[in-house]
């Protein structure tokens, strides 16, 4: 874990994780950047199966289909859980699905609070209607600019892939 405290709501694999260096050489990369694009490639699947749900329903989603580990509930160290992208994607989850997330920051924008993580902490199963806000705006931005780029990152290392395949195969004028 590399994160922990009252702020983490949701835990993501972030240790050996596989991947590619820029010699594109195998590698294993551990911590929150890796846990972070892995979250954001869930909720990018999660929004492809399901175009029509709103940010907070997404997130709902996700929180609703997690593993929950550690002590039960929400927790310092594994949030509300572990994500399960496939879960996620394929079980029946109710659009009114609690989502303490937006609701804490929904308090936190209402109370006047600068620091969302220093308000108490709100349970599964409770709900507020303020869910709506900047507070919202800035997660989906963030969710968004992370998951964008992922997918350049991606792009980009499949183009040059491709690029290097053309340029060194036998029947290229570079290969002969």
């Amino acid at each position: 874990m590399s994160d922990r405290g009252p702020y983490v709501s949701l835990t993501a694999p972030g240790v050996h994780i596989q991947g590619m260096t820029l010699a594109r050489q195998r590698a294993h990369s551990d911590g929150s950047s890796a846990a972070a694009a892995l979250t954001s490639g869930a909720i990018a699947l999660v929004w492809s199966k399901y175009p029509q749900l709103t940010n907070r329903q997404v997130v709902a989603r996700v929180l609703a289909t997690a593993r929950d580990l550690g002590t039960p509930g929400k927790d310092d160290l594994y949030g509300y859980g572990g994500i399960r992208p496939y879960q996620a994607i394929t079980t029946d989850v109710s659009a009114n699905a609690p989502n303490p997330v937006f609701d804490q920051l929904a308090t936190a924008a209402t109370s006047g609070a600068s620091d969302p993580a220093a308000t108490t902490a709100i349970r599964p199963g409770t709900s507020s209607e303020a869910s709506t806000g900047t507070s919202s705006t800035a997660l989906l931005l963030v969710v968004a600019a992370a998951g964008v780029g992922f997918l350049v990152l991606v792009t980009v290392i499949v183009g040059r892939s491709r690029r290097d395949q053309r340029v060194g195969s036998p029947g290229s004028a570079a290969g002969r």
